[in-house]
């Protein structure tokens, strides 16, 4: 999980030495959703290898037109 922290840059963290990342880890593995995160890890390396194997400045995919929706959002109503 530390490893995973800090080689993805996905925390504001940054550049933190290497023991901050182990403390992040441990608290993240050991929080209300800590069982879940950690059965998930088992797919990470496989997952950030392909996000590595297709990483580009996206030239690559410049050619594709395809309608695309994206959405976001963290307020919506309950279900």
């Amino acid at each position: 999980m530390a490893t995973f922290l800090k080689g993805t840059r996905l925390t504001p963290i940054g550049d933190a030495p290497t023991p901050v990342f182990r403390a992040l880890a441990f608290l993240l593995l050991r929080g209300a959703d800590g069982h879940d995160t950690s059965a998930m890890m088992a797919t990470t390396p496989a997952e950030i290898g392909e996000i590595a194997r297709l990483d580009s400045d996206g030239t690559r995919y410049a050619g594709i037109a395809s309608p695309t929706l994206l959405m976001g959002g963290e307020k919506s109503p309950p279900i």
